[in-house]
C-alpha cells in the first residue's frame, strides 16, 4: 500500500484509523480479521489501549502496511528515537519466520536481564523503619499520631548500623543537615561528646550536637538551642549518616522491590507493628 500522507507526530490511533479507511474496512471488519472485538479497535483508534507485538504485526499484515508505518505514530507519548526506528526499520526486512525467532530471543534476553536485576535488587537494598515523628532542627516536633512506614534502602556501612530513618525539618543543624533530609539513627542511649544525636524534649523531637558539656547545641549558631539546662531529655538514638540520593532506589526498582522483598516486608512490618 502507498504511504499515506499523515503528519510525522499524529498519535497511533490516528495512522490506525487513516490506514483502515483507506483499506475500505470498518471497525468491526479490520476486528472480524484480527479475531478481536469492535470495541478493542476503537480503543486502539482513540489510544486508550496499544496492540500487543503479534498483533500489531496481523495489523500491518491486513492493511498491508510495514511495522515501522504504524509507529510513525506516538504510541508511548514519545516520539522513537534514531537507534528505536532503525530497529523497527531493521525488524520490518525480516519475514514472519525470523520475526518470531527474534521475539523469542528477545524475550529470552528480557527474563535473563530481569533475573540478573532481581538478584542485584535483593543483594543491594533492604527494608527500613521510617519514623513518622520528624527530628527538629528548632525547637522540637510534637509526636506524630500517624502511624510508622518503612523504605527499601540501599545496604551500606552506615545503613547497617542504624535501626530507624528520621527526617529533620528546620534549619538549625545547618550546614550539616538541610530541612527536608533524612538521617540514619541507630537507637541507642550511649553517647559520646560529639555525635549528633536524636532526643525527646519536652517540647518535642530534635535533632542536635551533644556537647563536651552533655549538653544540646545547634550547629547553626543563628539559631542557637533554647532548651532549659534543667530540662530532662531521653536520648532516641545516635546519628550515624545521612539518607543520599544513592541510598535510594529509582522509582523502577522501588516497584520491583515491593514484590521481591514482599515477606520481609511482612514480616517487618508485623515485628514493628506497622500497618502494611
Amino acid at each position: 500500500m502507498r504511504r499515506t500522507n499523515i503528519p510525522e507526530g499524529h498519535s497511533f490511533g490516528s495512522i490506525l484509523k487513516e490506514y483502515r479507511m483507506k483499506a475500505g474496512l470498518t471497525q468491526q471488519a479490520l476486528a472480524d480479521r484480527l479475531g478481536v472485538v469492535r470495541n478493542t479497535v476503537l480503543y486502539w483508534e482513540s489510544d486508550k489501549k496499544n496492540p500487543s507485538i503479534d498483533t500489531l504485526k496481523e495489523i500491518c499484515r491486513v492493511l498491508g502496511i510495514p511495522v515501522s508505518e504504524l509507529l510513525r505514530g506516538d504510541m508511548s507519548a514519545r516520539d522513537l528515537n534514531a537507534d528505536e526506528r532503525q530497529l523497527v526499520d531493521k525488524f520490518d526486512t525480516l519475514n514472519y519466520s525470523n520475526q518470531k525467532l527474534l521475539l523469542r530471543f528477545m524475550d529470552a534476553m528480557i527474563e535473563e536481564q530481569a533475573m540478573a536485576r532481581d538478584a542485584r535488587l535483593r543483594t543491594e537494598f533492604s527494608v527500613f523503619g521510617v519514623a513518622s515523628t520528624e527530628a527538629a532542627a528548632g525547637a522540637g516536633t510534637a509526636y506524630s499520631d500517624v502511624a510508622d512506614s518503612y523504605c527499601f534502602l540501599r545496604v551500606s556501612d552506615r545503613s547497617r548500623e542504624a535501626d530507624w530513618v528520621v527526617g529533620v525539618t528546620g534549619n538549625s543543624m545547618l550546614p550539616a543537615y538541610k530541612d527536608g533530609e533524612k538521617v540514619f539513627v541507630r537507637q541507642t542511649e550511649q553517647v559520646y561528646p560529639g555525635d549528633i544525636v536524636v532526643v525527646n524534649t519536652s517540647n518535642g523531637l530534635v535533632i542536635k550536637l551533644f556537647n563536651d558539656d552533655h549538653k544540646l547545641e545547634s550547629l547553626n549558631p543563628n539559631i542557637p538551642f533554647e532548651g532549659s539546662d534543667s530540662e530532662t531529655y531521653s536520648i532516641m538514638g545516635k546519628v550515624v549518616g545521612k539518607v543520599t540520593a544513592f541510598d535510594q532506589p529509582t522509582k523502577a526498582e522501588e516497584e520491583a522491590l515491593s514484590e521481591l522483598l514482599k515477606t520481609d516486608v511482612e514480616d517487618f512490618c508485623v515485628k514493628h507493628s506497622i500497618p502494611v
